[in-house]
């Protein structure tokens, strides 16, 4: 997993080699997260979980978020 605050950019890698990216703004408790509390994260079987923030994030959630994204027209 990784961030980048000034791109808004939040990135998840899966085991598959999958990359989901979302943007940090739409989860506002952890956009208002420091970087000490954003590092300080557990992975689970079900997505990611920050005990200090007390904040989960489900990896169907990002899935599914990931499928609903439009497509980008090329021309």
């Amino acid at each position: 997993m990784l961030w980048v605050r000034e791109l808004d950019l939040f990135l998840f890698v899966l085991t598959n080699r999958r990359i989901i990216s979302q943007p940090l703004s739409i989860y506002p408790v952890l956009q208002v997260a420091s970087d000490e509390q954003l590092t300080d994260y557990i992975l689970t079987t079900s997505g990611v979980h920050w005990p200090s923030l007390d904040a989960d994030l489900s990896l169907r959630g990002l899935l599914i978020q990931e499928a609903v994204k439009p497509t980008p027209i090329v021309s």
